[in-house]
């Protein structure tokens, strides 16, 4: 909606929409096939004079941004990202369930395609409900390696075949080693899965209503595993257990998320046991500039 006392005819919606809603009308600009509009909102963000409005959409949500001095320096931005490491030491002790909310307000502010926002998240945060989901993935990664193994054995027969890894599923490890010496720790009293941590948070989306869910997920889970630095908290991705739910039709069907829902992402949470007093090292950057 374009209110008529307040839009001055400036242009910027219709030089923004990305779908091309909105014209030049005798007055004021109008707009055409809203049905169109997937409400990313940038016609509102860009207006100097607040004249478009979202009837369905809660005005509250569109809060002035940070003006240039108030935006983090961009030497200390990337500072932040360098200081940001894996955490698999955590303190015993539940995470206070604003910081857990903050962290998924973090990934429902990232984008998506389409402004689709397609993301949901399965929170697991209890001692019983942890246990259990631990004991399931186990289970499935020792099935992996016993499958990937037997599969190898069959194929040195044969010159330069391996096993495929979509054989595993669409998340597939390209080798069982790392999976095998998380399945020996368990036997020996050692979580080397969840790393004894409090809280563990799955990533999902549909991907009927996106065209790259993987996209949408990793955008969104950088930005909760940055919030959760700036909570004091420590994060930790967990590959294994993408595998195991990617393999284990068993401990799929026991999770409460969709069958059709892809799961790309799943880490954990909690306060580090330990405090890192540098910041990280990466291999120098291969670019190539065109």
């Amino acid at each position: 909606m374009v209110d008529p006392e307040r839009c001055t005819m400036c242009g910027l919606c219709i030089q923004v929409c990305p779908l091309d809603i909105f014209v030049e009308g005798s007055k004021i600009a109008q707009t055409i096939k809203p049905e169109s509009c997937y409400y990313c909102g940038h016609c509102k963000a860009l207006c100097p004079e607040d004249a478009l409005h979202f009837p369905v959409l809660p005005e509250e949500d569109f809060k002035p941004v940070l003006g240039a001095a108030e935006r983090p320096n961009p030497e200390r931005l990337l500072l932040q990202f360098r200081s940001r490491r894996t955490t698999r030491h955590f303190r015993p002790g539940a995470v206070e369930r604003e910081k857990l909310e903050k962290i998924i307000q973090a990934g429902r502010y990232a984008p998506t395609g389409h402004n689709n926002q397609a993301v949901q998240y399965l929170v697991v945060q209890t001692p019983q409900a942890l246990s259990e989901l631990k004991e399931q993935a186990l289970k499935a990664l020792a099935g992996l390696v016993k499958e990937f193994e037997k599969r190898t054995e069959t194929a040195r027969g044969k010159q330069g075949s391996s096993p495929k890894p979509a054989a595993f599923g669409r998340y597939a490890p390209a080798s069982p080693s790392g999976i095998r010496k998380k399945v020996e720790a368990a036997q020996r009293g050692k979580d080397l899965l969840f790393y004894n941590a409090p809280v563990l948070m799955i990533c999902h989306t549909d991907p009927s209503k996106t065209s790259f869910p993987e996209w949408d997920v990793s955008l969104a889970t950088m930005q909760m595993l940055l919030m959760a630095e700036a909570l004091g908290l420590g994060t930790c991705l967990n590959g294994s257990l993408v595998y195991a739910i990617e393999y284990s039709a068993e401990l799929r069907s026991a999770l409460p998320i969709p069958a059709e829902h892809e799961i790309p992402v799943c880490f954990m949470v909690g306060y580090p046991a330990l405090n890192f007093l540098r910041t990280v090292y990466r291999q120098p950057v291969q670019v190539t500039w065109l």
